[in-house]
């Protein structure tokens, strides 16, 4: 899929500078500029909450390494953008299936079962 194809493609949530709080208005065109930004992967993450923020980690666990995880980007959010981000989350997963089938999950075991 080309840079094109996946900017089509792309959901995109409310920006500081265009619309406070509420996002941009309906409908308008928002230009994403990416040059320069660095891609993560991540195979594992962490989320935590205070009234005034949600934190959300990705990093990196390796298999032999299952008690420990490095943490490789943090980005910090409003309880709002945070509700924003989980419904664009579940909007991308619902297309996603519909185009290429359900992805399958394996519930984890919490730790020390």
């Amino acid at each position: 899929m080309s840079d094109a194809e996946k900017k089509d493609e792309m959901i995109v949530g409310p920006s500081a500078a265009g619309g406070g709080a509420s996002g941009p208005p309906q409908g308008q065109q928002i230009t994403i500029e990416d040059a320069g930004v660095s891609t993560q992967y991540a195979n594992f993450f962490a989320i935590s909450a205070s009234p005034e923020e949600v934190v959300l980690d990705f990093g990196n666990t390796r298999r032999t390494e299952a008690a420990r995880a490095r943490v490789e980007a943090r980005v910090v959010v409003s309880p709002a953008n945070a509700k924003r981000l989980a419904m664009a989350l579940g909007q991308t997963i619902k297309a996603y299936e519909d185009k290429y089938g359900v992805i399958e999950v394996r519930r984890r075991e919490p730790a020390g079962n």
